[in-house]
């Protein structure tokens, strides 16, 4: 049902192999009851060296997301060099500008962090 989907990141690989070079990504809409292999990501949303910084996630040539400096840090860390990653994180994969999917989506973390392959904590470099 469409209560019970979210979106996951795929995160292109970092084919240069260079620390600095663009993250890339798609959004994916998965069912929460039998969603493939993911990574959930948790990480401090703001760092006190940065806390307005903003980075980008290019989904397409012309469309790009904002943000934070952490969490690009967080996904340059985790992406790998040759195959894509499918991630859940709360900045990208919830609307944070709809309240009311952000309620609906906050009240499905529990399940959305149990059904996780993988969970990955980020405390910084």
């Amino acid at each position: 049902s469409a209560q019970h989907q979210i979106r996951l990141l795929e995160l292109l690989p970092n084919l240069t192999g260079h620390k600095s070079s663009p993250l890339i990504g798609r959004i994916t809409h998965v069912d929460l009851a039998a969603p493939p292999p993911y990574t959930a990501l948790s990480y401090c949303w703001r760092d006190a060296s940065s806390a307005d910084a903003c980075a980008r996630l290019h989904l397409s040539s012309t469309e790009y997301l904002e943000i934070t400096e952490n969490l690009a840090r967080a996904l340059r860390r985790a992406r790998h060099r040759q195959q894509s990653c499918l991630f859940w994180v709360d900045q990208i994969c919830i609307d944070q500008q709809n309240v009311a999917e952000k309620s609906s989506q906050v009240a499905l973390m529990s399940q959305i962090y149990s059904k996780a392959s993988r969970v990955r904590v980020w405390l910084g470099e």
